[in-house]
């Protein structure tokens, strides 16, 4: 292989790269066209790479239109094209797509899990997650916390996957304790976000001080919410001195 049909396709790759990290569209789209027009075989990572740019920017028909060009998609491909339709709301054609995958990942689950949770729409979001467990697939701290927030207002249904997660050490992930620090106080246990949230020790993270600081207000703790304020304040600037 010589320089130059080596160096096109890396500076292609680049560029993508930083089309996507700056949602720039109109190189994006240029980028595509000179692609699309060049020597360059065929690449399921450029595909991929034009679904991920084309999905940041909001334009599912043209993140679509880029999934149906590649000839063999791989998971990664639909995991992108999957995220495209959960970030409009659409988890049904998400569904049908997972349906396509000869073997889903994680991440597959985990997308359209949260996909349902995001809509409001509980069974099929547990129903994968129930498939999940049955088959043995691994779990991580994103699967749980989707199915918490697909949960509803299901008391007995979050003791449960409040349990799983202890069971299975997920609640030593932050996002996990901070999605049902949320649950709680938003269907009125407040103790329960509580106990959550200090028994987190030191995997509390901004966002974890934030949630309980905001079940405080929710639940017209004002003071408690200030005092927790300072404390954090306090806290998180300890932590910075500590890491510089």
């Amino acid at each position: 292989m010589n320089q130059a049909s080596w160096s096109l396709p890396h500076t292609l790759r680049q560029l993508i790269k930083a089309c996507i990290a700056q949602r720039d569209l109109v190189t994006g789209k240029s980028l595509h066209a000179q692609y699309i027009k060049s020597l360059i075989p065929c690449s399921t990572y450029f595909s991929n790479h034009f679904i991920l740019l084309y999905s940041k920017c909001g334009l599912l028909s043209d993140a679509h239109k880029a999934f149906d060009e590649i000839p063999d998609p791989n998971v990664f491909s639909f995991n992108a094209i999957m995220a495209a339709y959960a970030k409009e709301s659409m988890p049904k054609v998400a569904h049908q797509l997972f349906d396509r995958i000869p073997q889903p990942d994680l991440v597959s689950y985990n997308t359209l899990i949260a996909a349902y949770a995001d809509r409001g729409e509980t069974e099929p979001a547990l129903v994968l997650f129930r498939g999940m467990r049955n088959m043995g697939l691994e779990l991580d701290g994103f699967t749980f916390s989707a199915a918490i927030n697909a949960a509803s207002d299901d008391k007995s249904l979050i003791t449960q996957l409040h349990c799983l997660a202890t069971l299975g050490g997920f609640d030593s992930y932050a996002s996990v304790n901070n999605t049902l620090i949320s649950w709680y106080s938003k269907n009125g246990s407040l103790d329960e976000a509580r106990n959550v949230f200090y028994g987190m020790g030191d995997v509390k993270d901004e966002v974890s001080w934030n949630s309980m600081i905001v079940a405080y207000g929710q639940h017209r703790e004002g003071s408690k919410a200030l005092s927790l304020y300072e404390e954090m304040v306090i806290c998180l600037a300890g932590f910075s001195f500590m890491g510089s």
